[in-house]
């Protein structure tokens, strides 16, 4: 059995982004262990740092359990840059909605960025940092 620290999520850099959606869509804080590094740092929409693989997990939890609760997230376009052999950086575009019955409150719907910093480990690819910003509109002239 593998121990945590070599957990691997993906055959390819494009899949750990796949792996993250599919872990933010399930709402499963543990899914999330697999897709970083034990030492990986991920910034949040609200632009909160979360320092660590437990560090990442905790964060995702509350937001599960909070501004998440019914949101639902679809990924709808990733793109690859290698960066050489072992290091690459996946660029998506991520589409949060609501369930329909769900309560006031909690993210609105929108688009956000998600860039995903992914090195080979022995066995597959898995983040090591991450940021994910909100798509805004231009302000008015």
């Amino acid at each position: 059995m593998k121990s945590a620290s070599e957990e691997v999520v993906a055959s390819t850099a494009a899949g750990v982004v796949s792996a993250f959606v599919a872990a933010i869509e399930a709402k499963d804080p543990e899914a999330l262990r697999a897709v970083f590094a034990e030492d990986a740092v991920f910034v949040n929409l609200l632009g909160t740092p979360m320092v660590g693989r437990q560090g990442i997990v905790d964060g995702h939890a509350w937001a599960f359990a909070g501004p998440l609760r019914h949101s639902t997230v679809a990924l709808v376009e990733a793109s690859v840059i290698d960066a050489g052999d072992d290091v690459a950086a996946v660029h998506a575009l991520i589409r949060r909605g609501r369930h329909e019955d769900a309560p006031i409150g909690g993210l609105p719907p929108g688009d956000t960025r998600l860039l995903l910093t992914v090195r080979r480990a022995s066995e597959g690819w898995i983040a090591i940092a991450g940021v994910n910003v909100g798509v805004a509109a231009p302000p008015a002239s």
